[in-house]
């Protein structure tokens, strides 16, 4: 084995290339699962749902192709989330079949074009073998995980007092689905190529990216941002007393709200580490909910078991875009102006892989909305006001309270201390 320091690194970095062994072994088992899943499935799942899965995921394909430039890559974006989702129709009766795809499918596409996007980044850094594996896996991790703990809690707590819900079994299958997607793009990821070519695609790409959203960078600065602040409180207001007359909080029960805004504030702050940029994912998450719960209560939608598990999947969604987009503009921020900068960066970066997650997780609800078409708008305009809301709402609402509470550093800046 070998003693020192240089034979520790050694022998690590045997175990770590030992690890493709077991990295084979993990596609391998998935695979067969995958396979005895889509035998069990194909016994009681109907012939429209198995086409509506394979519209989506060739949608989220040629999606994921446009923002990450890189097929393979896109490739398995698309087929991350199946594994979980050939369980999920194994497990679930024929009549909740589209409900647990539908929107399952929906939540493990969207998570997967924001993962691709994460890994698609490191593959374009300046050494792509260092950091792929530690630095992409790390971020990866912690958003499927702070993920995972909004989608599940209040399934769990719902469940305790009412179990005549369907709440958890919906929370499950789109736990299946993220855990599934982050599972395959951790395995399947370093078997692809990332050349030079790529490289100078990808850097294309994100430049005519950050191009076409310029114009959006002022609200990251509070000129600018303190008004488009001012516009968010607006749109809340009307939101929410718009819904007041129409006695949607007599239809949905409402009670679960603040343990899931406990759960956001608590989750997005253990990844992002600021109260600050967490705070304002809690709030711009809160005013995308709020469209959305308008939206409900102006389409008459008959509120039932299924409506409540379809708007937690919802929230999901809402959670994971608002996330995203913060974890690309948290870092080491010291002043005010540290916070603007990484609004910009993530306006510049982040703005075209949230707005085709959301339009990806749209079209992937599709199969449950065929049934249920009112239900599948009003979610629809959930998850848009939730992408309008990371690329515009959340740095206002960031430098307003960077405003507002000023740090040691800007305050000694401001001041020249």
């Amino acid at each position: 084995m070998g003693i020192g320091r240089r034979a520790f690194h050694r022998n690590v970095r045997a175990r770590f290339e030992g690890l493709e062994h077991f990295r084979l072994i993990a596609l391998g088992v998935l695979g067969c699962l995958s396979f005895a899943g889509l035998i069990v499935a194909g016994r009681h799942t109907p012939l429209f749902l198995w086409a509506y899965i394979a519209v989506s995921c060739s949608v989220a394909f040629l999606a994921a192709a446009f923002v990450l430039r890189h097929t393979g890559l896109a490739a398995l974006v698309a087929c991350a989330p199946l594994p979980g989702i050939l369980a999920v129709l194994a497990a679930m009766p024929e009549r909740d079949a589209p409900l647990g795809a539908g929107c399952c499918l929906g939540l493990g596409l969207a998570v997967s074009v924001l993962i691709g996007d994460v890994i698609g980044g490191a593959a374009t850094g300046e050494d792509p073998r260092e950091r792929m594996p530690g630095w992409a896996a790390r971020t990866n991790g912690r958003l499927t995980a702070a993920i995972l703990v909004v989608l599940l809690v209040p399934a769990l707590a719902y469940a305790y007092f009412f179990p005549g819900y369907r709440y958890l079994e919906v929370a499950a299958a789109g736990a299946l689905a993220l855990v599934s997607a982050a599972m395959v793009l951790r395995l399947g990821s370093p078997y692809l190529e990332y050349g030079e070519d790529y490289v100078a695609r990808a850097n294309r790409s994100r430049e005519r990216f950050a191009r076409l959203f310029s114009p959006l960078l002022p609200v990251a600065r509070p000129r600018f941002g303190f008004s488009v602040f001012g516009i968010a409180c607006v749109m809340a207001s009307i939101a929410f007393f718009g819904a007041q007359p129409l006695r949607v909080a007599s239809a949905i029960d409402l009670w679960p709200i603040p343990l899931v805004g406990v759960l956001v504030a608590v989750s997005s702050h253990m990844v992002l580490r600021d109260w600050r940029r967490s705070l304002a994912v809690l709030l711009s998450s809160a005013l995308a909910v709020q469209v959305g719960v308008w939206a409900f209560a102006h389409a008459g939608v008959p509120v039932s078991s299924a409506t409540l598990a379809t708007l937690l999947i919802v929230v999901a969604i809402v959670f994971a875009l608002q996330l995203s987009d913060a974890q690309e503009a948290s870092g080491v921020i010291a002043t005010e102006d540290d916070a603007a900068a990484g609004s910009e960066r993530a306006i510049e970066t982040k703005a075209m892989p949230v707005c085709v997650a959301s339009v990806v997780g749209i079209q992937a609800m599709l199969p449950f909305g065929g049934g249920d078409l009112p239900t599948w708008d009003c979610c629809a305009v959930t998850i848009a006001a939730a992408a309008i809301s990371a690329v515009l709402f959340q740095p206002a609402i960031v430098i307003t309270i960077e405003g507002l509470v000023p740090r040691a550093a800007t305050i000694a800046a401001r001041y020249r201390l």
